[in-house]
Protein backbone atom coordinates (compact mmCIF):
# COMPACT_ATOMS: atom_id res chain seq x y z
CA UNK A 1 0.00 0.00 0.00
CA UNK A 2 1.33 3.65 -0.51
CA UNK A 3 1.97 5.98 1.80
CA UNK A 4 -1.41 8.71 1.55
CA UNK A 5 -0.75 11.67 0.62
CA UNK A 6 -3.08 14.90 1.86
CA UNK A 7 -3.68 16.02 -2.45
CA UNK A 8 -3.99 12.51 -3.74
CA UNK A 9 -6.84 12.03 -0.72
CA UNK A 10 -8.99 15.16 -1.48
CA UNK A 11 -8.49 14.30 -5.71
CA UNK A 12 -9.75 10.96 -5.12
CA UNK A 13 -12.50 12.06 -2.91
CA UNK A 14 -13.37 14.96 -4.95
CA UNK A 15 -13.78 12.24 -8.41
CA UNK A 16 -14.40 9.21 -6.55
CA UNK A 17 -11.68 7.19 -7.11
CA UNK A 18 -9.90 4.36 -5.69
CA UNK A 19 -6.88 5.95 -3.94
CA UNK A 20 -4.34 2.60 -4.11
CA UNK A 21 -5.33 2.81 -8.15
CA UNK A 22 -4.83 5.86 -8.67
CA UNK A 23 -1.16 6.11 -7.06
CA UNK A 24 -0.76 2.91 -9.60
CA UNK A 25 -1.58 5.64 -12.14
CA UNK A 26 -4.81 3.12 -13.31
CA UNK A 27 -8.26 5.11 -13.44
CA UNK A 28 -10.82 2.50 -11.01
CA UNK A 29 -14.10 4.08 -9.50
CA UNK A 30 -14.26 3.92 -5.62
CA UNK A 31 -17.10 1.70 -4.50
CA UNK A 32 -16.47 1.69 -0.99
CA UNK A 33 -14.26 3.68 1.97
CA UNK A 34 -12.16 1.87 4.87
CA UNK A 35 -10.62 3.63 7.57
CA UNK A 36 -6.99 3.62 7.51
CA UNK A 37 -5.34 4.70 11.01
CA UNK A 38 -7.95 8.18 10.73
CA UNK A 39 -8.51 8.76 7.49
CA UNK A 40 -11.74 7.19 5.26
CA UNK A 41 -9.92 5.92 2.08
CA UNK A 42 -11.99 6.01 -0.95
CA UNK A 43 -11.30 2.39 -2.70
CA UNK A 44 -12.38 -0.10 -5.47
CA UNK A 45 -13.64 -3.81 -4.01
CA UNK A 46 -10.41 -5.26 -4.98
CA UNK A 47 -8.16 -3.19 -2.96
CA UNK A 48 -11.02 -3.06 0.46
CA UNK A 49 -10.90 -6.68 0.39
CA UNK A 50 -6.85 -7.16 0.16
CA UNK A 51 -6.45 -4.55 2.54
CA UNK A 52 -9.24 -6.59 5.07
CA UNK A 53 -7.18 -9.72 4.47
CA UNK A 54 -3.83 -8.02 5.41
CA UNK A 55 -5.35 -6.77 8.67
CA UNK A 56 -6.66 -10.04 9.83
CA UNK A 57 -3.62 -12.02 8.92
CA UNK A 58 -1.91 -13.64 12.10
CA UNK A 59 1.31 -11.09 12.88
CA UNK A 60 4.21 -12.65 15.11
CA UNK A 61 4.89 -8.79 16.14
CA UNK A 62 1.33 -8.52 17.69
CA UNK A 63 1.36 -11.91 19.28
CA UNK A 64 5.17 -10.97 21.14
CA UNK A 65 3.42 -7.52 22.12
CA UNK A 66 0.34 -9.65 23.62
CA UNK A 67 2.36 -12.40 25.02
CA UNK A 68 4.68 -9.41 26.73
CA UNK A 69 1.82 -7.32 28.08
CA UNK A 70 -0.30 -10.28 29.51
CA UNK A 71 3.08 -12.02 31.06
CA UNK A 72 4.20 -9.00 32.32
CA UNK A 73 0.53 -8.92 34.42
CA UNK A 74 0.95 -12.38 35.26
CA UNK A 75 -1.20 -14.28 32.92
CA UNK A 76 -0.44 -17.27 31.46
CA UNK A 77 0.48 -16.50 27.49
CA UNK A 78 -1.55 -19.24 26.08
CA UNK A 79 -4.24 -18.04 23.56
CA UNK A 80 -7.68 -18.19 25.25
CA UNK A 81 -6.33 -19.29 28.79
CA UNK A 82 -6.53 -16.82 31.61
CA UNK A 83 -4.74 -18.87 34.48
CA UNK A 84 -2.10 -17.35 36.61
CA UNK A 85 1.32 -17.97 36.01
CA UNK A 86 3.45 -19.73 38.83
CA UNK A 87 5.74 -17.39 40.61
CA UNK A 88 9.14 -18.41 39.94
CA UNK A 89 9.75 -18.87 43.63
CA UNK A 90 7.90 -21.59 43.94
CA UNK A 91 9.07 -23.51 40.71
CA UNK A 92 12.06 -26.24 41.30
CA UNK A 93 15.50 -25.69 40.54
CA UNK A 94 16.19 -27.48 37.66
CA UNK A 95 19.13 -30.20 37.81
CA UNK A 96 21.72 -30.19 35.14
CA UNK A 97 22.79 -32.87 33.19
CA UNK A 98 25.35 -35.36 34.66
CA UNK A 99 27.43 -36.85 32.21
Amino acid sequence: MPRIKRDDLAYCEKYKECLDCHAKEKVIKAVRHQQRGKLRVPCCQKDFDDHERKMREVNPAKYARRAARKQKTGLCVYHGCYRKLIPREILPLRIPNAQ
